[in-house]
């Protein structure tokens, strides 16, 4: 069956004022039938928790929409940044390809 997992909701949690930030990724998996269709969806089927610092030194190439300088970033940018590193933190977890439409596909 082929399937696909998206990010249903990011969380960046500091549990304590003098504790280190953690990232916290709930990952949904969307079943679908031979012709691409959703079948069935399964809310928080995984987690993916890892330290603020142990993501700082990943690399993502983005062009922000809104802005053409380097040294400016939108929100739009960031949205975008978050959006990359959250794939790929789902990715080295769980496995799966990146498709043409930005869908993490698996096969189970």
């Amino acid at each position: 069956m082929q399937a696909r997992l998206r990010v249903q909701q990011i969380c960046i949690d500091m549990p304590k004022a003098s504790n280190e930030p953690w990232v916290n990724l709930t990952v949904q998996r969307v079943e679908m039938d031979e012709q691409g269709k959703d079948v069935n969806v399964i809310d928080r089927w995984g987690q993916v928790n890892t330290r603020l610092s142990d993501i700082y030194g990943m690399i993502v190439r983005r062009h922000d929409p809104l802005c053409s300088s380097l040294d400016e970033m939108s929100g739009a940018g960031v949205a975008q940044g978050i959006t990359a590193i959250a794939i790929s933190l789902v990715i080295a977890k769980f496995g799966g390809t990146l498709n043409e439409k930005g869908y993490i596909m698996v096969t189970s």
